[in-house]
């Protein structure tokens, strides 16, 4: 097994924190919010696109540092999938540049960009859980909830640097894992996702509450989820 399979990564960071959870449990919550992110894709605006990609990798880590235990605070969380997405490497950005600048094309840009952008949006997210873990694995969990946003920032840079094949790697394996995301995307997905994006406030945060399991958005005060039974 490779050493940059999201199950390993997932099983070395459940041993660092002491964490019960099964490395599958991770590793599903990342695959399922790669396939969400597919949605970024079709959202017209180039800027509203990246608010709505951000807070779906937010609250992936959210739902990463529940399983584990971890208590990051809402901003910390932005802060890291900001920078975890910034310093994925000249191959991501351009990719991602490329789609944004597709969507000014008038009849063309929304639909070329969606289909391309399907996969490399969903790339980024499995491989931001995969950094995101790897972080997790080299700090002790009191020194990572202890950083402020510029150490956190370095911290992110560090790691890439430091895992830079092994993430390149990662990317690669992600974006032909997700090559047929469309195939996989769902009226649920989309649905799921269109609450994400809808719950983006003004800071590029979701306010509302979603479901740890299926990634559903949560009524006030809901102790189950409608979509599928999870306790709360």
């Amino acid at each position: 097994m490779a050493n940059w399979n999201m199950v390993t990564i997932a099983q070395q960071a459940i041993d660092h924190v002491g964490s019960k959870v099964l490395p599958e449990e991770i590793a599903a919550i990342a695959k399922r919010h790669s396939v969400l992110a597919a949605g970024t894709a079709w959202v017209p605006i180039p800027g509203a696109s990246a608010a709505a990609e951000i807070a779906n990798i937010w609250l992936m880590f959210k739902q990463i540092n529940d399983a584990l235990g971890l208590e990051l605070s809402k901003h910390k969380l932005k802060t890291l999938a900001s920078g975890i997405v910034a310093e994925l490497g000249a191959w991501a950005l351009i990719q991602v540049g490329v789609v944004n600048l597709l969507k000014f094309i008038p009849g063309v840009g929304t639909a070329s960009s969606g289909v391309i952008g399907m996969a490399i949006y969903s790339a980024v997210t499995y491989t931001s859980a995969y950094v995101y873990l790897k972080m997790i694995s080299r700090l002790a969990a009191d020194e990572l909830m202890a950083m402020d946003a510029e150490a956190l920032k370095a911290e992110v840079a560090d790691c890439m640097e430091d895992s830079k094949g092994e993430i390149e790697h990662v990317m690669k394996d992600a974006k032909e894992t997700f090559k047929d995301v469309k195939n996989e995307y769902t009226d649920d997905d989309a649905a799921a996702f269109h609450d994400i994006a809808e719950a983006v406030t003004e800071d590029g945060l979701p306010e509302a509450r979603f479901c740890p399991q299926c990634g559903a958005k949560l009524k006030d005060g809901a102790r189950f989820c409608m979509a599928c039974g999870a306790r709360i």
